[in-house]
């Protein structure tokens, strides 16, 4: 399963809605680029910690696997004040879950959601692979925010950077008609760019539009588009992405 960073955490995770880079084009028709340089944000935030209960052996990359999955996948708000959490579940054999609930709150509802949450997630990923032959079924305990039989917090950096356009991307053309009667507007878009750092195909949205000649002007140059594409830990995942052109818009660009 390819890996998706849904808008709602990516606005988490970067902090405000990604403007990505606008192409501006001015009133003679000569275009230039606003670049605005790419931000990773690092977050610290509670570690997730892995070891099987009711004295059943699980093998060390077998833990290390799924605690790396989950925290791929964990992304609470962060907070000065460590928050601990334990979930427990039941991997089968073929690596299906069940059971899975929350054994010790962190009094953190949105955090323990966000536990259940991140777990789901690496289990659709197939982050629970399957057990050795002749093990039906094995429980399992998940701790957030510490080591498991331990009373410190355990933390780590959480490293995430956006969807972000190339300089090299080209500028929709200026309407002629538009740019003969000073004609200025812009386009706002969202869509999904896939982990290769193209648009995913019929995933481009119109969220606002001064002009519907502007529009095709857009969709034209959609194909043509690349992307630095947005990555979680190092792994390059798909992002759903807004960008902003303009037409005949006076802007400042900004230095990366």
């Amino acid at each position: 399963m390819r890996p998706t960073l849904p808008f709602g955490l990516a606005l988490c995770l970067i902090g405000v809605a990604l403007p990505a880079q606008e192409r501006v084009v001015s009133p003679g028709g000569t275009t230039t680029t606003a670049p605005r340089a790419r931000q990773c944000e690092k977050n610290k935030i509670e570690m997730v910690d892995v070891r099987a209960t009711g004295g059943a052996a699980l093998p060390n990359d077998y833990r290390e696997h799924v605690a790396q999955e989950t925290f791929f996948y964990f992304n609470p708000p962060e907070v000065k004040r460590p928050r601990y959490s334990i979930q427990q579940l039941v991997v089968h054999g073929d690596g299906g879950i069940s059971g899975l609930q929350l054994v010790e709150s962190s009094q953190n509802d949105y955090f323990d959601r966000e536990a259940k949450r991140a777990i789901e997630e690496a289990a659709r990923a197939g982050a629970f692979k399957p057990l050795p032959a002749g093990v039906d079924s094995l429980p399992i305990e998940l701790s957030f925010g510490r080591r498991a039989g331990e009373t410190r917090s355990y933390s780590a950096t959480r490293t995430s950077c956006p969807a972000w356009p190339r300089s090299s991307n080209p500028a929709p053309d200026y309407p002629r008609e538009m740019r003969e009667h000073a004609i200025r507007g812009l386009v706002r878009a969202r869509f999904m760019v896939n982990v290769d750092g193209r648009i995913k195909p019929n995933t481009f949205t119109v969220l606002q539009a001064t002009n519907k000649q502007f529009v095709r002007e857009v969709e034209a140059i959609i194909p043509k588009l690349q992307y630095q594409p947005a990555e979680v830990q190092g792994r390059r995942v798909e992002q759903l992405t807004e960008q902003v052109f303009t037409f005949g818009i006076d802007f400042e660009p900004g230095h990366d």
